[in-house]
């Protein structure tokens, strides 16, 4: 099971979203919002966002995580992989609207940046550790009709979750 979010449309019709988190859900846990707002201002009907193909998601624990902004790096390496697939990035954060907006200037435009300060898609994902106020990290692949077709919560030493979210989208002979 997966779950994506993006910043914007991608040609080929796969959308990626990049989330911060905390916590994990069970996959009937997980419930994508019908409105996504990006700190542009944007707002993304989700069922816009999947219409051409696949929505991806992707939380992350903050701006302020090291490991995270590896991982969103990692993501932008294989940037030419995703466009082949369809793919889209949106990037889906616990930080304030501030903190998101230098976040989204930190990784360039290429991904749409949600701020999620109260959980809301967090919670809805499954991923939002309400005590500590924060997101699990994760990573979802939607379906066109919005259903989750894959997910990794987590983290793992030596796994690498776009490699293993370009092999779910049938992209495996792209993945390096």
């Amino acid at each position: 099971m997966g779950r994506i979010f993006s910043h914007r449309r991608h040609r080929t019709g796969l959308l990626l979203v990049a989330f911060a988190f905390a916590g994990a859900g069970r996959a009937a846990d997980v419930r994508l919002p019908l409105i996504l707002k990006s700190v542009d201002g944007t707002v993304h009907p989700s069922m816009d966002l999947a219409s051409t193909g696949a929505l991806v998601v992707v939380t992350i624990k903050g701006s302020w995580c090291p490991v995270c902004r590896t991982q969103l790096e990692r993501f932008r390496k294989v940037q030419a992989q995703l466009d082949s697939c369809g793919a889209e990035v949106v990037v889906v954060t616990p930080d304030p609207p501030e903190r998101a907006r230098e976040l989204q200037q930190a990784i360039g435009d290429r991904y749409r940046v949600v701020a999620d300060p109260k959980g809301e898609v967090g919670w809805s994902l499954g991923v939002w550790e309400k005590g500590q106020g924060a997101m699990f990290p994760a990573a979802f692949l939607f379906a066109k009709d919005l259903s989750l077709k894959w997910s990794f919560r987590g983290r793992a030493q030596g796994l690498y979750v776009e490699k293993e979210l370009l092999k779910h989208m049938n992209c495996e002979g792209l993945a390096t």
